[in-house]
């Protein structure tokens, strides 16, 4: 009888199962673990020290850390930029007259999406902001001028000594000087960097921040940007549209005018030949020639006026709605650290490195025997 032949190569005393493997490796595993909880817990004295030390680091970097008041707005903007078929009937009557209604308005596409926030943070209007008077000030300083003051730490002494120096008439914010250009200049990319905040919610809710030391700076700068930058945007938007309204409206007083002067006419000559030969035609020229110039007249005059309304329409149109749903009251919003949650955070963080560290030492110590 043939033996039968085994299905491994190796003998079956030199087999090892998986299982044992498996066993063995959780086994080390469990023993490591066990060695290494060990050693932690005999050096509680070090990482307990490391926590103290880390928390009551946290604390006093909680103290000393500048508290800022935050003065927020938010507003919703409702913007018609569609043309529609309105638009384009307006155009085809009004350019009888040489007006365009057409075209999408004052600029509806310079203030899309996003441009409205660059629009916050443009140097035009953070500097007519900052040029703009405090109204609590009974000496007339402006806004830039207590935020050199606010922000002295972020200067040296002399450069802060040579800003002191620097005024700014409110009465000539127009006409500046190079150096009180450069030192706009130098506030305006702080505020950009350091202290304005804006951003789009999910429900199209904008929503401006202004964040300082100073509550009363925060609040006064925050309303002077927010009316700034709307005020021109409106103003921006419906330019084109005052400007054809207005030169309709001149059209149509001039018309007016010349119609009214045209019927004076007729009525003197009426008077001045109340029983006129018929047989002598050359008497009611005159008088023909001012009927005619009447009645042109008020065939213009009628569809200026109707071109004068649907320029009133179009202005409407153009002009968006900024509805402000809440400004910035006092006492503001208050930012800062907590020194409670400042100081458990950092002693957490601090014992989870000190015991890092103490399990890199003893792998290492670990190597270095089986080496030796």
């Amino acid at each position: 009888m043939v033996p039968e032949k085994s299905n491994s190569t190796y003998p079956v005393s030199n087999q090892i199962k998986k299982s044992d493997y498996e066993e063995i490796s959780v086994r080390d595993i469990i023993q490591k673990f066990i060695a290494w909880k060990n050693y932690i817990l005999r050096q509680w004295k070090i990482v307990l020290l490391a926590v103290i030390l880390g928390a009551t680091a946290g604390f006093f970097y909680a103290s000393n850390k500048k508290i800022l008041y935050v003065a927020t707005c938010t507003f919703v903007l409702e913007d018609d930029n569609g043309g529609g078929s309105g638009g384009g009937q307006f155009a085809g009557l009004t350019s009888l007259v040489g007006i365009n209604l057409g075209g999408g308005g004052g600029g509806g596409g310079m203030f899309q999406g996003d441009n409205l926030f660059e629009l916050y943070r443009s140097r035009k209007m953070l500097q007519k902001t900052l040029l703009s008077p405090i109204s609590s000030s009974k000496k007339k300083d402006l806004l830039i001028d207590r935020f050199i003051v606010l922000n002295k730490a972020d200067y040296e002494d002399d450069d802060y000594s040579k800003l002191k120096l620097v005024k700014f008439d409110p009465s000539h914010v127009t006409s500046l000087t190079r150096l009180q250009d450069s030192v706009l200049l130098n506030v305006i990319d702080k505020v950009n960097t350091k202290h304005l905040e804006i951003f789009r919610g999910r429900t199209g809710i904008i929503t401006v921040n202004v964040r300082s030391e100073n509550e009363v700076f925060a609040k006064q700068f925050n309303d002077q940007i927010v009316s700034t930058v709307n005020d021109f945007y409106v103003q921006t938007k419906t330019k084109k549209a005052l400007e054809n309204l207005a030169i309709l409206q001149h059209q149509t007083d001039s018309i007016r005018a010349a119609m009214h002067r045209a019927l004076t006419g007729i009525a003197t000559s009426i008077d001045a030949n109340p029983n006129a030969n018929l047989s002598r035609q050359i008497l009611r020229v005159p008088s023909q020639g001012r009927q005619t110039d009447a009645e042109t007249n008020k065939a213009i005059l009628s569809e200026l006026v109707r071109n004068l309304e649907m320029a009133k329409v179009a202005l409407r149109k153009e002009t968006p709605l900024i509805q402000i749903i809440d400004e910035p009251i006092y006492p503001l919003r208050i930012e800062g650290l907590s020194r409670a949650i400042t100081a458990t955070k950092w002693g957490v963080l601090a014992g989870v490195l000190t015991i890092l560290i103490l399990s890199v030492l003893l792998l290492y110590r670990k190597i270095v025997q089986e080496v030796a």
